[in-house]
């Protein structure tokens, strides 16, 4: 079995924000995902009503908790007045 290794790896965020200005770049980078699994979602619909949803909603049950999550700590941060470092690494690899 070969071991996957990253075909290319790279920082895709990483900078300070005030609480305001990170809330609308999380709701802006999960929105899109959310909206993707949505748009599959749709055309697994279209293609067949009957189609098994439940690793779609998973996905979209998870990224909406999550931003729940994220917005509930940028919350705190925005009570507390103070600046929040967002990073994000991005990699891309062979899928198995």
């Amino acid at each position: 079995m070969q071991a996957q290794k990253p075909i290319q790896k790279f920082q895709l965020v990483q900078d300070s924000f005030s609480p305001s200005q990170a809330r609308r770049v999380v709701k802006s980078m999960l929105d899109s995902y959310i909206q993707h699994y949505n748009l599959e979602y749709m055309r697994n619909w279209e293609a067949c009503h009957n189609f098994d949803s439940e690793a779609i909603d998973e996905k979209i049950n998870f990224l909406k908790s999550l931003k729940r999550d994220l917005e509930q700590s940028i919350d705190l941060a925005e009570t507390e007045r103070v600046m929040l470092k967002l990073e994000g690494l991005m990699g891309f690899r062979a899928a198995s």
